[in-house]
């Protein structure tokens, strides 16, 4: 795994941004919970394909970059297929 070659410690509880929305999450149920799950996936991919694309191109460490690169692809699917379910009625 790449962070442990590089010593980075991973998170073991998420981000409070995150935490937020998993309380908000708990509060809902059937097509609201759809809803808005679906939008934060949205969102949340946005955000790292922001992040992802930056890294492939600036990143300092090869491997950073090599990993970035990567999963770029992935994440755009993913978000993809997220908008094609929120768009399906």
């Amino acid at each position: 795994m790449l962070a442990g070659r590089m010593g980075v410690t991973l998170p073991t509880a998420p981000m409070a941004k995150h935490a937020k929305h998993i309380g908000h999450l708990q509060q809902l149920s059937g097509t609201a919970f759809d809803r808005a799950y679906i939008t934060m996936m949205i969102e949340a991919h946005k955000d790292d394909l922001d992040e992802f694309e930056d890294a492939s191109k600036k990143a300092v460490d090869t491997a950073i970059r090599g990993f970035a690169a990567r999963t770029f692809p992935i994440l755009r699917m993913h978000r993809d297929s997220a908008i094609a379910i929120r768009n399906r009625k």
